[in-house]
Order: C-alpha cells, then structure tokens, then sequence
C-alpha cells in the first residue's frame, strides 16, 4: 500500500483532512479488496447526485473505478473531495459487505436488513406503490407522509432506483435467493393457503411487511380469486390460454395431457389438478378427458360428444350429461342445431368432424338405387344396407320400401318413384275418422288433445284431408292462424303420411285439455285455418256445432249432410270409420 495510503485507511477515509495529498495514489491502492467487487455495479442511487453526475458516464463498475488516481478523479468536472471521499468510502463498505455475504441469516432477517438501509419515507413509498396491488394514489401517499403530491411524484423514481441498487448488493444476495427459491415453489399460479405456509415454512409473517417485499420480488405475485398469481409471468392469464388452445384444437383433453399442458404453463405439479377444479369451473371431466362447460344442452351434447371422440346415440350422450337435461331436449338439441350430424339412423356425430351425413333411410336407399343404375332387387338393396347401415333393422328399411311413396317396387325390382307413376287411391273423405267438410270451401278434421299434442309433436293428418286441402304427396302449404301459420307436409319418404305442425300454441290458447277435442277447420281457396275446442261434456248439439261448423236443429241431418250420406246411413258410417262414440251419442239422441 502506498505510503501516504494511512491518511484514508479504512477506518479514517471519511475524516481525512485532503486527498489531494494522495494525487498519485490509484485507487486499487488504497482500498483493499476492491478486485473482489470488480465486477459489481457502483452503486450510483446511494451516492451523492454530484457523484452519479461526474461519473457514471465513465465508470459503470468498481474494476474501472478501481485503476484511477485520486488526481485523476479530483481532476473531473463537477467533482470535489466530497464526491470522490464519497466514492471510496463505497468502495470499502461493499468490499465488507462481500466479504460478509456469505454468512446467511434466514428470510425475514435478511429482508429486514436491507429495509433497514433505507429511510421510513422510501420504504413507506415503496410499500404503498410498488410492492402493493393495486399501487395507492399518489396524494394518498403524500398524505399519508405530510407532503405534497409533487414530492412524491419526484422522490419515488429515486426511490426505486435506491431499492434496486440495494438489491444488487452482494451483500443482499441472500434476499434474491429467497425470492428465486419462492418462486421455484410457487409457480406461476398457487392457491393462498399453499403461499401461506411457504411463508410461514421461510420464517415470515404472511402479514408482515417483509414478506409482502419477498412476494414482490418473487412476482410480483398478486391475489386474485384465492390464488396468488405470478403477474410478471402472466399468472392465470398464460395459463388458461393454453388450456383454450389445447381445447380449441383437441375439443376434449385426456387427463395427462391437460396436466402436462399446464404443468408446462407454470403450475406446480402439485397443485395442476386443483387449478382445474378451481379456477376453471367451466371446465368438467367426462370420463377420463376435459371439456369445456357450459348451461346450454347444446354445448354440453358437443362437449360430451368431444369427450367420446366418435359418433354416438342420444342415450349415450345423455348418459354422459346426466340427470340436468332429458332425453327429449338432448334429442331436440340434436336435430336443430347445426354443430351435429346424423351418421345413421341412430348415430349422431359432430359436424366438424366431416363425416358422411346421415340423411334417413329414403334417402341412403334412394342414393344405392342411383349407384345401381336406377333400379335393383329390392332383395339384394335390403342386404347392403343391413351391412353399411348396420343400426337398421330389415323391418324398417321394408317399410320405407314398400309401404312409402318414394319406391316403386315391381316383380321383385326396386326404383324411384317418377312422374308417370300413378297415386294409390284415396278413400273417400267421408269415410274417415273424424272429417266432415262445408262443400269444397272447408275441409273440418276432429282431432282428439292428447298430451303428444299439448307438448307440441307432430300431428298426423288423414291422406284424403291433405289431398283435398292441397297437399298432394311430396308438397307442404302453410296455412295461417291467429297464433301464427301451420304446416302441412307430405314428404313422399314419410312412413306415416302427411302431418300438419306443433298445435300446442293453438291448444294453450283455447285452453284445451285432455278432455277435449280440436277441431281443425281448412279452408283450402283461403289457406286459412280456424281451430275450434269441442269441450268433452258437450251437449249432442253443441258436440255437432263444433264438428260442421254451423248452427245445429237436427244433429241426424246436419251430420249427414255434412258428409253426404242419408239419415239411414249416418250411424252405420260413423261405425265404419271409427266414430264409434259419435255414432252412439247421436243413436241415443
């Protein structure tokens, strides 16, 4: 050591009467150890502003601070004594603190120590601003210390710059490995208890001010929902759009991979499964694999069809939904939304799976027939679509072969039905149940309220009624009414016959129960339709008001005239047809 070096030994730097008697003298010369923080940054933010000023543009760490002259550094603009005494007396206190960096002293001491460095009005605005969420107001900071919101606003930058430099102190060192290590055992996402007890396992207060410093460092983490996220990291927020990722382009996760998935995201392994279950209550486990989920039955039939992966029936949805739908709305849910597709008779798949779609059993027949050149033995059909629609039974690809008015079947051939084919034959009207009819300008149908009809199914309609109000096989027409119109359909593939739309509206209107019967008055010239309620315990003549839709003197004749038969005839024809209880009501009158 130089000579002269006693005037600013270790112990005197700060009292030495002139360095510049030490002009010659290079730093490295005077403070022992400096190469042992020659690497270290100079702590600029806890040093005089004339300090940061003269040279921080010029030296940036200890080993360039460390090769100069007391001359030199007196020489530099803006620099006095007070400057460079400043800079050594640094130079010494980090040498120490290196050399004591060593000795660990557990998290609250050592976070405790380096608060202790700086004064309770940094602190107090770190704490209200920086290491809180969300950060205090400025003016209630200034308050809260008796300032003025300028000040605050001028000294908090300083502030953080002083906290940050305290940080690279080797001396602190200790402080960045409890924060790394809490970190490591949080992970991006932990629920509160579980940060609770690593603070309590390091030591801490979860209360404390020193532990709300580590989480800071750490994170910062921040609560939200019961869980502190790690916000630095994008908390939650990574999480969950990888999981979105992962069930946007897989639809339904097994178990693995969606814990791979947001193990990989940051959550601990320990605690994936709880994320899911807790932070993610859109998310249900069917089976082995995750779906998104959601109140509305369509969402959860394609959720559940994700989660099978393939094709299925109603009743196997259902049975993975459970008890909160029905088979009738999971069923509805399948047929009117346009996420679902049928793959056979029974089979229902997701439209985005690109299978063939399933259009009926008239219309597979019909495309095999078409394959074949437009005709085939009905026998040799009746195979093939046993063996590529296998969920159909022979009894029902017979009846839309040979009891439909799509196919024509001929000495053992089936074809198409074409234009010049001709229509059965219709009975005549009068000869069935529960028509009677005004001439050609109002066809009136009677049709008992059943609870199908109250809950809205289809109605079948008689052929001779749909022919004569204008709907020939293979056509509909709407027909208007006060609660709106009613379709009449007759699609030639129906194994039923025509049938007119959901009454149930019509029905709730008139107050129509099971007792009850609707009687259905066409007016084909019109399409209108009026809708009548003959209540159950209705008089004979109030009975017959309601079926032709006139006043009634004489039941017997308005009857018969009403469907052109004789007095005579009347009680035998209404035998005949199936008006049994009509027939005997007007007997005994």
């Amino acid at each position: 050591m130089h000579a002269g070096a006693g005037l600013v030994a270790p112990d005197s730097i700060g009292r030495a009467a002139r360095l510049s008697e030490l002009e010659a003298v290079r730093v490295n010369e005077l403070i022992e150890g400096i190469e042992e923080i020659a690497d270290l940054a100079i702590p600029y933010a806890r040093l005089p502003q004339r300090a940061s000023s003269a040279f921080a543009a010029t030296f940036t760490t200890w080993s360039e601070f460390a090769a100069q002259t007391v001359g030199s550094l007196l020489a530099t603009p803006r620099a006095g004594e007070a400057t460079v005494r400043a800079l050594l007396v640094a130079a010494h206190e980090a040498v120490m603190r290196a050399r004591s960096a060593g000795e660990r002293v557990g998290a609250a001491a050592c976070v405790g120590h380096l608060l202790a460095r700086l004064d309770d009005r940094d602190v107090v605005m770190l704490r209200m601003r920086s290491w809180s969420t969300p950060p205090t107001s400025r003016p209630i900071v200034a308050e809260h210390l008796g300032t003025y919101t300028g000040w605050v606003q001028r000294h908090e930058p300083k502030a953080r710059a002083r906290f940050a430099a305290l940080l690279q102190d080797p001396v602190h060192a200790e402080v960045g490995e409890h924060a790394a290590a809490l970190r490591q055992r949080l992970g991006i996402s932990a629920p509160q208890e579980d940060v609770v007890d690593e603070l309590l396992r390091l030591g801490l207060d979860p209360a404390s001010q020193e532990a709300q410093v580590l989480l800071h460092l750490a994170g910062p983490y921040v609560l939200a929902q019961d869980w502190f996220d790690n916000v630095a990291a994008g908390g939650s927020t990574a999480v969950d759009q990888v999981v979105d990722d992962l069930l946007l382009r897989e639809g339904a996760v097994a178990d693995h991979e969606m814990f791979a998935a947001v193990e990989s995201a940051g959550v601990t392994a320990d605690r994936v499964e709880r994320y899911l279950q807790r932070r993610r209550p859109a998310l249900r486990r069917l089976g082995e694999r995750w779906v998104q989920w959601t109140d509305a039955t369509g969402d959860m039939v394609a959720s559940a069809l994700h989660a099978l992966g393939r094709p299925a029936s109603a009743e196997e949805i259902l049975a993975l939904i459970g008890p909160v739908r029905t088979d009738k709305t999971v069923r509805n849910e399948l047929s009117i939304d346009d996420r679902f597709m049928r793959t056979s008779k029974s089979m229902w798949g997701l439209s985005a799976w690109g299978l063939d779609d399933y259009a009926g059993i008239s219309a597979e027949l019909a495309a095999r027939i078409d394959a074949a050149g437009g005709q085939l033995p009905a026998e040799d059909l009746i195979a093939t679509m046993r063996a590529e629609v296998p969920d159909v039974s022979v009894a029902s690809i017979k009846t839309h072969l040979y009891s439909t008015l799509a196919f024509v079947v001929e000495a053992g051939l089936v074809r198409r039905r074409t234009a010049t084919d001709k229509w059965p034959a219709l009975p005549p009207l009068h000869s069935v149940r529960g028509v009677f009819s005004r001439g050609d300008n109002e066809i009136r149908l009677a049709i008992p309220v059943s609870p199908d009809l109250l809950r809205g199914s289809r109605n079948p309609i008689p052929t001779s009624v749909a022919a004569a109000i204008g709907v020939p096989p293979g056509s509909r027409r709407a027909f208007s009414t006060a609660e709106g119109p009613v379709h009449v359909v007759w699609r030639l593939s129906s194994t039923v016959g025509p049938y007119a739309g959901t009454l149930r509206i019509l029905a709730q209107s008139l107050g129509a129960t099971t007792a009850d019967t609707l009687v259905l008055a066409f007016k084909p010239k019109t399409a209108q339709l009026e809708v009548v309620r003959a209540h159950g315990d209705a008089s004979v003549l109030e009975r017959c008001r309601a079926l032709i839709g006139r006043p009634v003197r004489n039941p017997h004749a308005a009857l018969a005239a009403s469907l052109g038969v004789s007095r005579a005839q009347l009680v035998a024809v209404l035998h005949e047809r199936g008006d049994t209880d009509l027939a005997e009501l007007v007997g005994s009158s």
